[in-house]
């Protein structure tokens, strides 16, 4: 009788270790679903940010083209933007990249994205 006793105990705990056990992997899954919400969140929101900076920061450069801050973020633009995108700026005075810069660009957007 005292070995039944034992073994049921034993089965017992056992069986509340694999509960708990289950209740952690429940847990850990939940705490991942709500890591990865936020960090999404925390990207779209970063997005809206950078959208709402640029629109006011063309806006101004639109309406006040002689200023200073004009003048920078056209200098910006002028070295940064790659030749592809420099077609999104041409309403600003930016002209399309030359040849050379744009065989370069795609030199290196193949590195970048190969295959």
């Amino acid at each position: 009788m005292p070995n039944d006793v034992s073994r049921t105990a034993r089965v017992s705990k056992l069986g509340r270790i694999q509960r708990l056990k289950e209740q952690q992997a429940q847990l850990a899954a939940k705490i991942k679903d709500l890591s990865a919400r936020e960090a999404a969140q925390a990207r779209k929101d970063d997005t809206r940010r950078k959208i709402i900076v640029g629109a006011l920061a063309l806006e101004h450069m639109e309406k006040n083209p002689d200023s200073d801050f004009a003048r920078r973020l056209f200098a910006l633009l002028d070295e940064y933007a790659r030749p592809m995108e420099r077609r999104l700026f041409e309403h600003l005075g930016l002209g399309p990249a030359t040849d050379a810069e744009g065989a370069e660009d795609k030199r290196a957007l193949k590195r970048e994205f190969p295959g």
